[in-house]
């Protein structure tokens, strides 16, 4: 499960994009998580373990959608999961 992460480490300072507005964002990857900046300066920070939720999600359904986002992750985790 970790090698997964391991690739998500090479994408450090790659753009991302926001799931809602499609707006890009740098993201930063590091052991302990992801931080995401926005344009506006603003910044969001997703931690291992919620992204480790993410990642089994998407193991076994195969995609990870919106509603997934919205429905499951954001409401255990708060609003920024969005992002």
């Amino acid at each position: 499960m970790n090698d997964w992460y391991d690739e998500l480490k090479k994408l450090d300072g790659h753009n991302c994009y926001t799931l809602t507005q499609d707006k890009p964002a740098v993201m930063h990857v590091d052991d302990l998580g992801v931080t995401v900046e926005y344009p506006s300066g603003g910044s969001t920070r997703l931690s291992r373990e919620l992204l480790n939720i993410a990642y089994k999600k998407l193991q076994i359904r195969g995609v990870l959608t919106l509603e997934d986002v919205h429905n499951g992750i954001t409401n255990q985790q708060g609003a920024k999961t969005d992002r």
